[in-house]
C-alpha cells in the first residue's frame, strides 16, 4: 500500500502503482462528510455487478450511455452518492490510464478535483452535501477533459462513432479525430490575464505532446461569461470582460437563464427571480436587468488567437 497525507501525495505518477478509492478521497481532499456518505452508499450496492458500466465511464464513446445505464440501475439515490461512488470506482481505472500516458499525478488531481468542488457547490446551493452533476464528469473520467492551470480544456471529437479507434488503447480519447478544444471556466478559476495566458500555454504544450492531431484545432468557449449582455452589467476593468474580448461570438442563445441562476446567484433553478440574492455588484445589476426583461443566456465563441497577457519591456 501507500500512505497519502493530504496534498503531499501529489507526485509524478509512478508506473504500476495502484490507487484505491479511499486514497483518491485523500488525494482530492474530499470533505469528510462526503467520504462518510460514499462509504455508506458503497454498503448499499454491489459494485461488482456494475463493473461493465463503471468501466464504460472511462470510454469517450460510451461514458454518457454508461451513466444513464447506472442511473437506471441505482435505486434510491436522491443525493447522488451511489452514482458518485461508481465514478470513483471508474477513476481508479482513469488513474492507470494517466500513468500509461505519462501524465503527472498533479494534472490528475487538478482535473479530478471537480468532484469535491461539485459536492461543495451542492452544499452552497441546497444546504447539504450531495452530487447532482453526474451528467458532466464522464469527460474527465474518459480523458477528454483536463484542468491545466486555471482553466479546463476538453477534446471535442469530430464524430461520435467507434470507427477506427483501437479497442485495446488505454487512452482512446487520444486517438479520436478532434473537431475543436472546448475551454471551460471552473467556478474557482482565477481568470486574471496572466493566469489565463499560462493556462493556454500549458494546454498548447499538453496537446502537442499527447494529442498531436488537436494541436491545430481552434479553441471555443460556450458560457454565460461569453454573453454580450455582460458588456452592460460589468465595469470594463472586469476580468470576465477582459477574458471575453479575446473571443469572437458565433452564437448567442437567450432561451434559458439556468446557468446564471447556478453560477452567478448560486440559486436553485426553481428560485423565483425576486428571491435571488443581491450580495455582489454583478448579482444586483443582473437581477435588475433580468427584472426589466433583459436576457443573458449563453454564448458560443471562438478564441481569436490574441495573447491574454503580454510581457511588456520596461
Amino acid at each position: 500500500g501507500r500512505g497519502l497525507s493530504g496534498s503531499s501525495g501529489v507526485k509524478q505518477s509512478r508506473e504500476g502503482d495502484v490507487m484505491t478509492e479511499q486514497q483518491l478521497y485523500t488525494l482530492l481532499e474530499m470533505p469528510s462528510e462526503a467520504v462518510e456518505a460514499l462509504n455508506e452508499a458503497e454498503g448499499k450496492m454491489n459494485l461488482k455487478e456494475l463493473a461493465a458500466p463503471i468501466a464504460a465511464l472511462t470510454d469517450p464513446m460510451r461514458y454518457d450511455m454508461a451513466r444513464k445505464d447506472l442511473e437506471q440501475q441505482l435505486s434510491d439515490d436522491s443525493k447522488g452518492w451511489k452514482i458518485l461512488r461508481c465514478m470513483f470506482a471508474a477513476m481508479v481505472r482513469t488513474y492507470e490510464h494517466y500513468q500509461k500516458a505519462g501524465i503527472s499525478e498533479q494534472t490528475f488531481a487538478d482535473t479530478m478535483k471537480c468532484f469535491p468542488r461539485f459536492v461543495r457547490e451542492h452544499k452552497e446551493c441546497f444546504g447539504d452535501y450531495g452530487f447532482d452533476r453526474a451528467f458532466w464528469p464522464g469527460r474527465q473520467l474518459s480523458m477528454l477533459l483536463f484542468r491545466l492551470g486555471a482553466l479546463e480544456f476538453e477534446l471535442i471529437p469530430e464524430t461520435k462513432t467507434d470507427d477506427e479507434v483501437p479497442e485495446k488503447e488505454a487512452v482512446r480519447a487520444f486517438h479520436l479525430p478532434v473537431k475543436e478544444i472546448g475551454v471551460h471556466i471552473p467556478s474557482d478559476a482565477d481568470i486574471s490575464p496572466a493566469r489565463v495566458q499560462i493556462s493556454f500555454m500549458l494546454a498548447n504544450m499538453f496537446f502537442a505532446k499527447h494529442v498531436p492531431q488537436a494541436a491545430v484545432c481552434r479553441y471555443t468557449c460556450e458560457s454565460w461569461m461569453m454573453s454580450p449582455a455582460l458588456q452592460r452589467l460589468l465595469p470594463q476593468t472586469s476580468r470576465i470582460l477582459q477574458f471575453q474580448k479575446h473571443f469572437t461570438i458565433t452564437h448567442w442563445e437567450k432561451g434559458s437563464e439556468e446557468d446564471c441562476w447556478q453560477w452567478v446567484f448560486r440559486a436553485a433553478k426553481d428560485c423565483p427571480l425576486e428571491h435571488l440574492p443581491e450580495n455582489t455588484s454583478l448579482q444586483r445589476s443582473m437581477k435588475e436587468y433580468l427584472k426589466n426583461g433583459g436576457a443573458v443566456g449563453v454564448a458560443e465563441a471562438v478564441w481569436d488567437g490574441s495573447p491574454f497577457f503580454e510581457v511588456t519591456q520596461i
